[in-house]
């Protein structure tokens, strides 16, 4: 079993701060997500969720149009599971901790923010059951509605809590003992 090493919030923020840095010029948008944006005491991993630049074709399928990211993405970390041209890659860095770098698209950041936020237990006990009770499911990145596998559009974070009629719910709160119940 793997040794779980915890690095204090203020080191795990200066470790994504310098990722962000190197990432952010060829983002349209890039922020912490996970245990940094859940302002944990203690963090187990650095994570990130951008929105890759748009190719010069305008298109955007991915990051596999953003040479620009792929470059910069190429010199961090070494490779633990996907690659720069999926929505996600996983990179343990030389500091220490794994690196999960999720990559949205405009239509879907609130989705990926909000799961990429998690914590697990929030995502389990309060999303998942809100959003199958709406008529909602989950497949890869996107919120699609249950009928006709349409892909919901959720640009921010807050659209997801109001399509499920839910009340927002601050990252800070999103772990079993500050949910109320």
């Amino acid at each position: 079993m793997r040794k779980v090493i915890l690095i204090p919030l203020h080191d795990a923020q200066t470790i994504a701060a310098t990722y962000i840095e190197q990432l952010m010029h060829h983002c349209d948008r890039i922020s912490v997500s996970g245990d940094i944006r859940r302002h944990e005491p203690n963090v187990k991993d650095i994570d990130i969720i951008c929105i890759p630049r748009i190719g010069r074709d305008g298109t955007f399928t991915h990051a596999q149009h953003c040479i620009g990211f792929r470059e910069a993405l190429s010199g961090i970390g070494v490779i633990m599971q996907g690659s720069s041209t999926d929505s996600y890659t996983g990179r343990k860095l030389k500091e220490g901790p794994t690196l999960h770098l999720y990559m949205a698209k405009p239509e879907n950041w609130g989705f990926v923010l909000a799961i990429s936020t998690g914590c697990e237990w929030f995502i389990h006990n309060r999303l998942a059951p809100a959003w199958k009770a709406a008529g909602y499911k989950q497949q890869a990145n996107q919120l699609l509605a249950t009928k006709g596998d349409i892909p919901m559009t959720i640009k921010e974070e807050s659209e997801l809590f109001s399509l499920l009629r839910m009340p927002y719910i601050y990252p800070e709160q999103r772990i079993p003992e500050r949910v109320q119940q």
